[in-house]
């Protein structure tokens, strides 16, 4: 697959089918996650693999301390968006809610809800960031892509996931993860449900002209 068409078709799935991911198929994404560039190649990353059983209790423990909390869903993490970023996220929403809809989704905290049961994908990769590194964390967004683009190229479907990090202490506590260890980022990853009308949802990027600066340019060629 070109890269370029993997990077422009890839999209976030949130609806999975119950079919099982193969070790070996896992082992070539994270293959490719393992092939990002780090800093000074520190590579400071570690990849947990969680399925079956295990999976099934972290979800029902998430679900169960976020009812227990009440934490709900927030963009800013708690802080208030300016306006251009208030106007994305609203846009997001009014955008996606047709489409959940039509998936006959009545449930007004489907996004934590869904977030946190990882949208029913059969396996999730724990991204785990060294904190002894001393790296900076940007290196694991290289890794992540890698893990995204090197999924969806095999024909699975991808989620990363950064409202279960909320419950990071459960989820460490839960698979006695060391302590050095900080969760990065969690992706749900499996087979997309392609009749669920959810997943034909696919956001919109903004121009490029809206983020742009071209400086010290002479001539556009």
């Amino acid at each position: 697959m070109d890269v370029m068409d993997a990077i422009k078709n890839r999209k976030t799935t949130r609806a999975f089918l119950n079919k099982p991911v193969s070790k070996k198929d896992i082992i070539e994404v994270l293959n490719a996650a393992r092939s990002a560039p780090s800093g000074s190649n520190l590579q400071p990353w570690e990849f947990w693999v969680v399925t079956g059983k295990e999976k099934d209790d972290i979800v029902e423990k998430l679900l169960k301390e976020q009812e227990k909390t009440g934490i709900t869903y927030s963009p800013g993490k708690g802080r208030t968006l300016n306006e251009r970023y208030t106007e994305r996220s609203n846009s997001f929403v009014m955008k996606i809610l047709p489409y959940i809809k039509k998936a006959g989704i009545d449930d007004p905290n489907w996004i934590i809800h869904g977030s946190l049961s990882f949208y029913g994908a059969p396996v999730i990769i724990l991204l785990l960031f060294d904190e002894e590194s001393n790296s900076n964390e940007i290196n694991m967004g290289l890794a992540l892509q890698n893990i995204l683009l090197s999924a969806h190229n095999k024909g699975l479907s991808t989620c990363p996931l950064g409202l279960p990090l909320i419950f990071e202490d459960l989820i460490k506590n839960h698979l006695k993860i060391p302590k050095r260890l900080r969760l990065s980022n969690i992706v749900a990853i499996g087979y997309a449900d392609t009749e669920n009308p959810i997943n034909k949802f696919k956001s919109e990027r903004v121009p490029l002209d809206e983020i742009t600066k071209f400086i010290g340019f002479v001539e556009d060629f």
